[in-house]
C-alpha cells in the first residue's frame, strides 16, 4: 500500500485493520485523533502546525500506534523542503517504524 500526505497517513491507520506486507509512505501527513470529526478546513485554526512541529509517540496518535504495530516492509520518501509536512512528523513516522521487517528512508533534495 502506498500513500501520500493524507493518503500516507489513512494508509498507516489502514494497516492496522487490513493485511499489509509492504507500505509506501511519501510525506505522510499527521493529525491529532482529537481532530478526527473536523473539517480539514478548520485543522488550521486548531494548531496542526504546531503539533506538526512537535513530538508524537504511538500511545498518542493512531497512525503512530498502527505503524509500531506494523512488521511488514517500510519505505518513506520527504520532501528537504516541506513546509506542510515539517520533518519531525518524519521523526516521529521513523521512530514508531523500529518493529518493521525493513525500513528505508529517503529524502527528495530540494524538494
Amino acid at each position: 500500500m502506498v500513500g501520500s500526505s493524507y493518503g500516507g497517513y489513512l494508509a498507516a491507520i489502514l494497516s492496522s485493520s487490513r493485511p499489509v506486507r509492504w507500505l509506501g509512505l511519501r510525506m505522510p501527513a499527521l493529525y491529532q485523533d482529537e481532530d478526527w470529526p473536523l473539517p480539514k478546513q478548520q485543522l488550521k485554526k486548531y494548531g496542526l502546525a504546531d503539533y506538526r512541529r512537535g513530538r508524537a509517540t504511538p500511545d498518542q496518535n493512531r497512525a503512530l500506534a498502527a505503524c509500531a504495530a506494523f512488521r511488514g516492509d517500510v519505505l518513506v520518501v520527504e520532501s528537504e523542503h516541506d513546509d506542510i509536512i515539517p520533518h519531525p512528523v518524519i521523526e516521529n513516522y521513523l521512530a514508531a517504524l523500529k518493529g518493521a521487517h525493513s525500513l528505508t528512508y529517503r529524502v527528495i533534495e530540494g524538494g
